[in-house]
């Protein structure tokens, strides 16, 4: 059983559109964002986050990278960058 961890965040200006999101949780485990919604200055990220890595989300230890995407000639290049979160709401 995951819970919802909502969090929000203020991307620089030119990191616009925000298409991917992840957490990172020191020192290997990750977590993708399973929704993204931007309303206007500030991007709303959603996470489906297990019980065992709720306790790190509780005491805020983890760190939130956002991505912009590009499409070149057959690939897309993506630039991940950290940010710091606005607003954390746990949604049990």
């Amino acid at each position: 059983m995951t819970m919802l961890v909502e969090i929000h965040v203020k991307p620089p200006g030119d990191w616009r559109p925000v298409d991917r999101a992840k957490l990172y949780f020191p020192p290997h485990a990750l977590i993708y964002a399973s929704r993204i919604e931007d309303d206007g200055d500030v991007v709303k990220l959603f996470f489906d986050v297990s019980p065992n890595r709720m306790i790190h989300v509780e005491n805020g230890r983890f760190e939130v990278l956002v991505a912009s995407s590009e499409k070149m000639d057959g690939y897309t290049l993506r630039r991940w960058r950290y940010v710091e979160p606005v607003k954390i709401a746990i949604h049990r």
